[in-house]
């Protein structure tokens, strides 16, 4: 980006529509027939792409930076430019790129992988395991065999032929590489192979639970009785907050308060942790995370409390009628047989799912999720062919349990798991390479987390600037090359295409600007210059009647405590 300094004397003020731009040398400084110079294209792209900043606070920034009003409107019209710009500016550097990967790596292991959401197009790309760089990006239709051989084409193009493919089980992705690929090896996300045996383990028995929890109703009397306890309380005075925690700590002290207002509040307490079930949960979505399962069993945990509380406690009155409502509500959790049996079915599809986990070694580091938030540890070719070992004996020790007649379940989980592995098995096992003109083999990554993870950064990203959960819209309007915008945080990356900085990206886009103009780029995606942020996120200005803070929910103790608290009561 040209200094402050540097500008101010070459800032002029145009007399057709009075806007201030650089215009010194303007050949070299704007684009042909353009407004806004290079150096101001790149800053607000950083700002945006790389920042994820708001069209406000980029407004903000080139004021004080550049001494220059932008719109609003203009923001996403220029950062359509800069994306459009960066991606010819790598498209022309891609003989540079496919050399630099032969003599550092002996080449490149090819991650394919597409994101979307629903009812928007797939954004498709593919990124080399080993530098972690991204090739090349495409906004197709589909996952469909012809999009996926199209783009295949375009890579092998551009960088030559990979070493090796990394993908998910998608059908269309392997049938599109096996024509265009051929005789490349072919390697599996073990993340994705987990998730499919997973979902064959547990997927029925998670859907009975799940209809046996609604038949009771479970999950929702909870939220109707919450929701009547808030209600009520609105007739009498709140309760501090530290006051009720000094309470639960020591039920002994006097706590000055209506004593009806204190068991609404106490019964909101129970629900809520019920309801803070969640916090058991690691991300990783089903069937890595079993969300039934845990809420079922803090029904069932609760319940067991409930009858111990109400047959050793004398209640009377309203006390006893509100947490005997609570204990029936709870009561199938051990009283039906069909939801014991769904619940105990899930538990031993888990724990056989849990077990072939351990076997891959894809457990959570650290108690986070493995894939979405963190790359699994890669092993050395001796670890790798230890761990390669232990899978052929996993899998040998699947047939014995199969005609293990006494456990049927787990025999069922085992056929499961074996046709699984004897699909998969040439596309998990041996994941190193010996490219030629290396000395050490190559290690190929054993889940698509180069790829993922891209997806992943970029859409919290998204969520940072527009402030909604939700990315269709946002994801069906971005430019395909924005998920090139990652490279920029590679020093070598920048070594190689802008000269080792990012100050040079003005210089870069003027050398290729006439390529973006050529191919008619600049008119082609000028629909997605909409921007979709800012959003309205009102807060709701009412104050709660009843609240407990999380950490006590989530106390070791917290039964115990609240067993205390409400057993003074009854004396």
């Amino acid at each position: 980006m040209l200094g402050e300094p540097e500008l101010k004397h070459r800032l002029k003020r145009c007399p057709r529509c009075a806007r201030v731009y650089p215009c010194e040398k303007l050949d070299t400084v704007l684009p042909p027939g353009g407004t806004y110079a290079y150096d101001v294209i790149a800053e607000v792209g950083r700002a945006r792409s790389l920042e994820y900043l708001q069209a406000h606070e980029i407004q903000a920034r080139m004021v004080s930076g550049f001494q220059l009003q932008i719109p609003k409107s203009t923001v996403p019209y220029l950062v359509i430019r800069f994306l459009i710009a960066i991606g010819t500016v790598q498209e022309a550097y891609a003989p540079s790129l496919k050399e630099w990967f032969r003599r550092k790596h002996g080449g490149y292991v090819l991650h394919l992988d597409g994101t979307c959401e629903g009812g928007t197009r797939v954004i498709f790309i593919a990124v080399d395991g080993e530098s972690n760089l991204t090739l090349f990006s495409l906004k197709i239709r589909s996952e469909g065999p012809e999009d996926v051989k199209r783009f295949l084409r375009k890579c092998i193009r551009l960088f030559g032929r990979p070493l090796a493919t990394v993908r998910d089980l998608s059908k269309n992705i392997q049938a599109a590489r096996n024509e265009v690929l051929k005789n490349v090896p072919d390697f599996i996300c073990e993340y994705h192979l987990l998730l499919n045996i997973g979902k064959r383990l547990c997927k029925g028995p998670r859907q009975a639970l799940d209809q046996r929890l609604r038949h009771h109703g479970i999950r929702t009397w909870l939220t109707s009785a919450r929701s009547r306890l808030m209600s009520r309380a609105k007739a009498l005075p709140p309760i501090s907050q530290d006051a009720y925690e000094a309470f639960l700590k020591d039920p002994t002290e006097h706590l000055d308060a209506n004593p009806t207002q204190l068991r609404r509040l106490l019964v909101f307490t129970l629900i809520k942790w019920i309801e803070d079930y969640a916090v058991e949960l690691n991300g990783e979505y089903f069937p890595f995370d079993q969300p039934e399962l845990l809420f079922y069993k803090r029904c069932r945990e609760l319940y067991d409390w409930l009858d111990k509380l109400l047959k050793s406690c004398k209640f009377t009155g309203n006390d006893r009628r509100v947490l005997e409502n609570l204990r029936h509500t709870l009561a199938p959790t051990r009283k039906d047989p069909e939801l014991v049996h769904a619940a105990c079915q899930l538990q031993t599809a888990s724990e056989s799912f849990d077990e072939a986990r351990h076997v891959f070694r894809l457990e959570k580091p650290n108690g986070g999720s493995v894939l979405r938030q963190h790359a699994p540890r890669e092993f050395t070719v001796e670890e790798l062919r230890e761990r390669d070992r232990n899978l052929k004996k996993y899998r040998k020790q699947r047939d014995e349990v199969m005609r293990d007649a006494s456990q049927p379940d787990r025999a069922r989980h085992a056929k499961i798991i074996a046709g699984q592995f004897d699909k998969y098995r040439d596309g998990f096992l041996g994941r190193f390479l010996w490219p030629k003109g290396r000395k050490t083999p190559l290690v190929v990554s054993r889940t698509n987390y180069p790829a993922e993870h891209k997806f992943g950064r970029r859409k919290r990203g998204w969520r940072r600037q527009s402030g909604n959960k939700k990315l269709a819209k946002r994801l069906d309007a971005c430019h395909e090359a924005e998920l090139l915008v990652d490279n920029l945080w590679d020093q070598e990356y920048l070594d190689m295409v802008y000269d080792g900085s990012l100050d040079n990206m003005p210089k870069r886009f003027a050398e290729h600007w006439s390529d973006i103009v050529k191919g008619g780029l600049l008119d082609e995606e000028d629909e997605n210059a909409e921007d979709a942020e800012d959003a309205d996120n009102a807060d709701s200005s009412g104050q709660a009647r009843l609240h407990v803070r999380k950490q006590v929910l989530r106390l070791p103790n917290f039964l115990q405590m609240m067993d205390s608290a409400i057993s003074s009561l009854a004396k």
